[in-house]
C-alpha cells in the first residue's frame, strides 16, 4: 500500500507599510561644529515593498509518503532619506546600527566606505544641491533638493523583520574643524553660529570684536569641541557653557562683542603661542572711589568656604568609545584632604568627545571656583568710563588692607546717580591656568556587532595516536584560533574535491596551540632535564598541576606527534612558557627529539574532532575555516576563506605489554601452561621459550590466544630437556611490538632417595630404595661404579632403571666391591645429569 504525503505551511504575518519610528515633524535638523555622533531624522520614504520567501523542509515516511513543512518569512525594503545636519558637511566616518558599527576598511585591495558597506549614498548639504536622480525619475512630482541639509539615501534599504528602520547614528564631520584635528576652535564656530544665514541669530559682523586672541588662546590650550545643537533652546545657554568649558567670559562693550580668557600664563600647543595681558589698565585709590558718607569706599564679600567646590565633574562624549557618555574630573586634593569632598553638579559638556580636553576644562574650572572667593564692589566717577569687563586694575584701600591688589573687573554699569557701579574680583595669577597632562581614554568595552573577526591562524590538523581514539574509531583533531581581538569562532566547511563544501560543524573559541621556540632532545620518562618552551599563538594560559595529575595525564599536549604532559609551567614572556617535569612518550607515543618550530597543542575539549570511515583512510580532504566574530557575527565569503588539506592516514601506536604472565597449576607434569592478560591494541601475541641457563631460543609461536603450553614433546624436538625455561610474550600489531613480558618456569627433579640398600647374590645384586615423595615420580635409577668418590650424574654404571624403587644388577664381577646410589626421576626428564642422587653405599660380591 502506498503512502500519502502531506504539506503543513507557516506564514509569518505580512506587513504592508514602513513603520516609522525615528521621523518627527518640527525636529530640528541638527546644526554641528567638529566632528561628532548624530542622530538623523526620517525626513522621506516611499516604495515600500515586501518580498516573500518560502522554505521546504520534507520528512519522508514509508512506501513514498511523507510530510513537506512550509515555512514562509517576509524581507522588506523601501526609498529612504535621512537627514543628518544642517549646511555643508564633510566626511561620514563611521555608521553605528543598532549593535553594529561601520567604518572604512580594506577588502581585496579596494576600499570600502562605511556608506557603501550599509547601502546608503550621501549629499553633502550645499546650497545648490542637486535634487536626487532616483526621484527625479520615479517621482518626479516629490524631487526635492533638500538644499543646505546633508542627508543620506538609498532606493532600495533593507528594513528590520518588523519594516522598520533600524536605529542609526553617524559620525560626521562638521565645519570649522582644526586642520589635522577632529574638533572645532570655539573662536571659529561661535561667531560661525551668531553669523549662519541659515541658523543664526542675525547678527551682523561688525558686532561681532576681533577674537583672534580667544581663538588662539583655546587652539593654544587645546580647548577644541565638537557642539552639536539639534533641540530647540536658547542660543545663550549653549554659548555660556562653551565659555564655561573653555574658561572665558563673553561681555558687551561700546556695542561689540568680546571674548577674553581667564588665562594668565603663556601656552603653546597646536602650533600656536597665546600671550596674556596681565598689565593691570588702572591704579584705583581712595582718590577714584566714591563713597557715601559713612560708607566704605570698597565693600568686600568673601565667598563661604562651603560654595568653594574643589571637585568638577563634566559628562561628556568619548569619541574613543564610540561616543559613550564618560565623565572626568578635576580635583584640588589638598582641598579635598583639608575640607573634605564639596562636588559641584555635574555640567553635562557633550561638546567634549576627548578625555584630555575634558579634563583639561574641569581642572580649569576647579581652580576658579575654588580659588576666586572675594568680590569687591565700589563705584567710580565718569572719569573712568573706558573700563570694561575683563579689564585687570589695582585696588588700594588701606581699610581692607590693600595695596594694590591685582583684581578683575566683572561688570561696569551705569546707576540711578550717573556713578559706574564697579563689581570685580580677586585675580590670582596662576589661576586661570592649569598643566595639560596627558589623560588615557578609559579602556572599556565597545560593543560592535559588526566588528570583522579576522581569518583564523594557520592550524594544526593531524591524525591522532589511536590510543587517544575508542577502538575502530579514524579521526582527524584540528587545532584552530584566530588572531583578530574580535574572533569569536568560526564554522568548519569541508570537500573531498577542494571544489563543492558542506559545513561540518560550528566552533566557539579557539584551542591552546602554537610552535617550540627551542629545541626538546629526546629523553626519558619522566624527563627532568629537558624543558619544553613554547609559545602560543593566541596568549592563553597553560598552568601548572601537582605531579600525580601530571602522572595521569591531566595535562597532555601533543608534540608533533609525541604526547607529552608537564607538571611546572612557567610564563616567560606574552603567551611563552616553559613546561618542565615531561612524561614522555605517554600512550605509547613515540618518544624522539623534537626541534625549533615544532608543532604543540594543548589537548583539550577546544580541539575539533572530524570522524571518518575506514574507506576513507588515505584519501585527502579539503578544510575552510570561515570566521565570525564574537557576536555570531559578520561570517567571512566562504569563497575568500583560505583551504587547508590533510590527508586521512591514521597513526597507528605500538601495543602495551602483557599483563599478568604466569604459569598455570605446577609444573610437575609432562607440559608446562602459562597465561596472561593481553595489552592495549594488540593483534596477536609472539611467545618465545629461551633455555633460561644459556638463552638461547627453543621455540616461536605466533598466536591470537593468551594461554600457551609447552610439552615434553615440543622440548625433545627443540632439543635436550632442561630444567628451566624463560617464556617471553610479545605483543604486537601493524605499528610494532611492545616490550616483551618474561616469566622463568623451573622444574625441579624429585629428592634424593632415602634407604638405599642392596642384597649380594653370587654375581648378581638385589637393590631398592624408599618410595619417593614426589608426586610427579615416574622411576628410579641405581647407578654403581667401584670408585668411591665417584659422581653419578656423569660417572659410572646405570644397573637399573625402572617404575618400581627396587631391581636387580646382574653381571658384576665376584670378589669385588661397589659403590652405588639411588635416584628418582620425574614425568618431565630422566636425564641423570638433571637427577638428585642419595649418599652412595658399599656392598661386596
Amino acid at each position: 500500500m502506498g503512502g500519502s504525503s502531506s504539506t503543513i505551511s507557516n506564514s509569518a504575518t505580512r506587513i504592508n507599510a514602513l513603520q516609522v519610528q525615528s521621523s518627527a515633524s518640527g525636529k530640528p535638523i541638527a546644526w554641528i561644529a567638529g566632528r561628532n555622533r548624530i542622530s538623523p531624522n526620517l525626513i522621506y520614504y516611499t516604495d515600500f515593498e515586501s518580498v516573500a520567501k518560502t522554505k521546504k523542509t520534507k520528512s519522508g515516511g514509508k512506501g513514498g509518503g511523507g510530510t513537506t513543512q512550509e515555512n514562509t518569512t517576509y524581507k522588506y525594503y523601501a526609498a529612504l532619506i535621512l537627514a543628518i545636519g544642517r549646511g555643508r558637511l564633510g566626511a561620514v566616518h563611521r555608521i553605528f546600527r543598532d549593535k553594529e558599527v561601520f567604518s572604512e576598511k580594506v577588502v581585496d585591495g579596494v576600499t570600502k566606505s562605511a556608506l557603501s558597506q550599509v547601502g546608503f549614498s550621501f549629499k553633502r548639504g550645499v546650497r545648490n544641491q542637486d535634487v536626487w536622480g532616483f526621484l527625479e525619475t520615479k517621482h518626479p512630482d516629490e524631487a526635492i533638493a533638500y538644499s543646505d541639509t546633508a542627508y543620506v539615501y538609498a532606493p532600495r534599504y533593507r528594513l528590520n523583520d518588523s519594516a522598520g528602520v533600524q536605529n542609526h547614528t553617524f559620525e560626521v564631520d562638521g565645519p570649522y574643524q582644526v586642520p589635522g584635528l577632529p574638533d572645532a576652535n570655539p573662536g571659529e564656530f561661535l561667531p560661525g553660529l551668531l553669523l549662519d544665514p541659515l541658523d543664526g541669530i542675525g547678527f551682523d559682523p561688525s558686532w561681532i570684536a576681533d577674537l583672534s586672541s580667544y581663538r588662539n588662546y583655546c587652539l593654544a590650550e587645546n580647548l577644541l569641541l565638537s557642539p552639536v545643537l539639534d533641540e530647540q533652546a536658547p542660543a545663550s545657554e549653549a554659548i555660556a557653557r562653551w565659555l564655561q568649558l573653555t574658561n572665558s567670559e563673553i561681555y558687551w562693550s561700546a556695542g561689540k562683542l568680546k571674548v577674553v580668557p581667564y588665562g594668565d600664563q603663556v601656552v603653546t600647543g597646536n602650533g600656536v603661542t597665546w600671550y596674556p595681558d596681565t598689565a593691570p589698565v588702572a591704579h584705583l585709590t581712595d582718590d577714584d572711589f566714591l563713597a557715601e558718607e559713612g560708607e566704605p569706599p570698597v565693600q568686600l564679600k568673601i565667598k563661604s568656604q562651603a560654595d568653594s567646590y574643589n571637585e568638577v565633574s563634566l559628562e561628556i562624549l568619548d569619541r574613543a568609545h564610540e561616543y559613550n557618555t564618560d565623565v572626568v574630573r578635576g580635583v584640588d586634593q589638598a582641598a579635598i584632604e583639608q575640607f573634605g569632598s564639596r562636588p559641584m553638579d555635574t555640567i553635562k559638556a557633550y561638546e567634549v568627545c576627548d578625555v584630555a580636553i575634558g579634563a583639561h576644562a574641569a581642572q580649569l574650572l576647579v581652580q576658579r571656583k575654588l580659588y576666586i572667593r572675594n568680590e569687591y564692589q565700589f563705584s567710580l566717577g565718569w572719569q573712568h568710563v573706558l573700563l570694561e569687563p575683563m579689564d585687570l586694575v589695582t585696588v588700594t584701600e588701606p581699610g581692607l588692607n590693600l595695596d594694590r591688589r591685582l583684581v578683575r573687573l566683572i561688570s561696569v554699569e551705569e546707576d540711578d546717580e550717573g556713578k559706574l557701579a564697579v563689581v570685580a574680583e580677586d585675580a590670582l595669577l596662576g589661576v586661570g591656568s592649569a598643566p595639560n597632562y596627558p589623560v588615557q581614554s578609559k579602556g572599556g568595552f565597545k560593543s560592535n556587532q559588526n566588528a570583522e573577526p579576522g581569518p583564523v591562524l594557520p592550524p594544526i590538523m593531524f591524525n591522532p595516536p589511536e590510543c587517544l581514539l575508542l577502538g575502530g574509531d579514524n579521526q582527524i583533531w584540528i587545532a584552530i584560533t584566530g588572531a583578530g581581538e574580535s574572533w569569536g569562532g568560526c564554522e568548519i566547511w569541508i570537500s573531498a574535491d577542494g571544489d563543492s563544501y558542506w559545513m561540518a560543524e560550528s566552533i566557539y573559541g579557539g584551542a591552546r596551540m602554537g610552535r617550540l621556540t627551542s629545541p626538546l632532545p629526546a629523553g626519558s620518562d619522566p624527563d627532568t632535564a629537558s624543558t619544553l618552551s613554547v609559545i602560543l599563538a593566541v596568549p592563553d594560559e597553560l598552568t601548572a598541576v601537582t605531579s600525580a595529575e601530571a602522572d595521569s595525564g591531566a595535562t597532555l599536549c601533543w608534540v608533533d606527534g609525541e604526547l607529552i604532559s608537564y607538571r611546572d609551567a612557567t610564563l616567560t614572556g606574552i603567551g611563552a612558557y616553559n613546561l618542565q617535569y615531561l612524561r614522555r612518550g605517554r600512550l605509547s607515543s613515540p618518544l624522539s627529539s623534537h626541534p625549533t618550530g615544532a608543532p604543540f597543542v594543548r589537548l583539550d575539549d577546544a580541539v575539533w574532532k572530524y570522524s571518518y570511515t575506514s574507506d576513507q583512510v588515505g584519501k585527502t580532504v579539503w578544510v575552510k575555516f570561515r570566521s565570525f566574530n564574537v557576536f555570531g557575527r559578520t561570517l567571512e565569503d566562504l569563497a575568500d576563506v583560505a583551504a587547508f588539506s590533510v590527508l586521512l592516514s591514521p597513526t597507528r601506536v605500538a601495543p602495551e605489554a602483557a599483563q599478568n604472565l604466569q604459569l598455570v597449576g605446577a609444573f610437575e607434569t609432562p607440559y608446562f601452561t602459562v597465561t596472561w592478560a593481553p595489552g592495549v591494541r594488540v593483534d596477536n601475541h609472539l611467545v618465545r621459550v629461551r633455555n633460561a641457563a644459556t638463552n638461547a631460543i627453543l621455540r616461536e609461536v605466533s598466536t591470537t590466544s593468551t594461554t600457551f603450553t609447552y610439552q615434553r614433546d615440543d622440548a625433545l624436538v627443540d632439543g635436550a630437556l632442561v630444567r628451566s625455561y624463560r617464556v617471553e610474550v610479545i605483543e604486537r600489531n601493524a605499528a610494532g611490538s611492545a616490550p616483551a613480558a618474561n616469566l622463568v618456569v623451573a622444574n625441579y627433579a624429585p629428592p634424593a632417595v632415602t634407604g638405599t640398600a642392596s642384597t649380594v647374590v653370587g654375581t648378581m645384586a638385589d637393590v631398592g630404595c624408599d618410595h619417593s615423595p614426589a608426586a610427579d615420580a615416574a622411576g628410579y635409577m641405581f647407578v654403581y661404579s667401584l670408585i668411591s668418590d665417584f659422581d653419578p650424574t656423569i660417572a659410572g654404571t646405570i644397573g637399573y632403571q625402572g617404575v618400581l624403587p627396587t631391581g636387580q644388577i646382574t653381571d658384576l664381577v665376584a670378589g669385588s666391591t661397589y659403590y652405588l646410589s639411588a635416584a628418582a626421576y620425574d614425568t618431565w626428564s630422566s636425564t641423570r645429569s638433571q637427577l638428585n642422587f642419595s649418599p652412595a653405599i658399599t656392598f661386596t660380591t
